[in-house]
């Protein structure tokens, strides 16, 4: 609005420290006055070194909290299939950090496996296919969204290593991706033109219906019993 201040420091920390008279030792009217002294700063930036102090301290409790999200919210298991071990996830194993979609970007390729966690919720999967886009599966329907979309909010990482049996190419998994995204548009519309269908024919059989009601009864019909009185 023109007359506003980016920061403000008060000169006293408490309330109790505030002093009841004029700060300039002037008191031109009579009685007691409250007077509070600011200085303003017109210091747009913290100085340089605090900065890095502070994202110093970000980037520690940020590992902290991704150290403590693993060690407490992680739950360690595998799958057999034939007495065969398909999939074993330990918080031991390597490649287990999480990062935030946009630091992920950079790590991940097509074919990538990503793995959405977060607190109280199941992870959730997806396939990178470049381009920054995923195929993931949401609300029952296979979609092809920006990774930062898909994440909705969460931390996320690769976890190709997590599976056992050897894997398709990057190139293959990306088609089966994309073949799967298709063909679940295909079905959707498909069935979208089924429910269609069946309204029409529902109501093609009702006026069937009702044509052959008045041929057999023809005072049924509203006019024809008007036109007969």
């Amino acid at each position: 609005m023109g007359n506003q201040v980016d920061k403000i420091k008060l000169s006293h920390p408490s309330y109790a420290e505030v002093p009841t008279v004029d700060p300039n030792g002037l008191d031109t009217e009579e009685g007691p006055r409250i007077g509070v002294s600011y200085i303003f700063s017109t210091d747009d930036e913290e100085p340089e070194g605090e900065n890095s102090n502070v994202d110093g301290a970000d980037k520690e409790h940020q590992t902290a909290t991704e150290q403590k999200h693993h060690k407490r919210n992680e739950v360690e298991c595998a799958v057999y299939h034939r007495g065969e071990c398909i999939y074993e996830k330990s918080v031991k194993t390597a490649g287990m950090e999480i990062y935030s979609p946009e630091n992920l970007l950079n790590k991940c390729k097509a074919g990538d496996l990503l793995e959405f966690v977060t607190t109280g919720q199941y992870p959730h999967w997806a396939v990178y296919v470049g381009d920054f886009q995923v195929v993931h599966l949401h609300r029952a329907e296979i979609k092809n969204s920006f990774l930062t979309d898909a994440s909705q909010g969460r931390r996320c990482r690769i976890v190709n290593e997590l599976y056992k049996f050897k894997a398709l190419g990057a190139e293959m998994v990306v088609q089966n991706a994309m073949e799967q995204c298709l063909q679940d548009l295909i079905t959707e519309k498909r069935r979208q033109d089924q429910v269609g269908r069946t309204s029409v024919d529902q109501e093609l059989a009702n006026h069937l219906n009702s044509v052959e009601e008045i041929r057999s009864d023809p005072l049924s019909d509203p006019i024809t019993a008007q036109i007969a009185q």
